[in-house]
């Protein structure tokens, strides 16, 4: 975090968090559970942002190329003309 109250911290960070105050001597079991539970779901979703962010970076140069052979393929019938 740089100094801006707004800023939050990064989902690994708040995740190690979660996992550290679970196994706190004060923490009751419900609330252990629930954290350990917490820290969990914030790994899950940060694994399949990752996965999805690929998924669309993939797409994206899949589409590019459609339009590049698109193009070139318009700009051949174009020339046959």
């Amino acid at each position: 975090m740089n100094g801006n109250p707004y800023e939050l911290p990064a989902p690994t960070i708040v995740a190690d968090l979660c996992a550290q105050r679970a196994w706190d001597d004060e923490v009751d079991d419900d609330t252990r559970l629930r954290l350990e539970f917490a820290a969990d779901t914030i790994r899950h979703l940060m694994a399949r942002t990752v996965v999805l962010a690929q998924q669309l970076e993939r797409s994206e140069e899949h589409t590019s190329e459609l339009q590049s052979h698109s193009d070139l393929v318009c700009r051949l019938l174009l020339e046959k003309k």
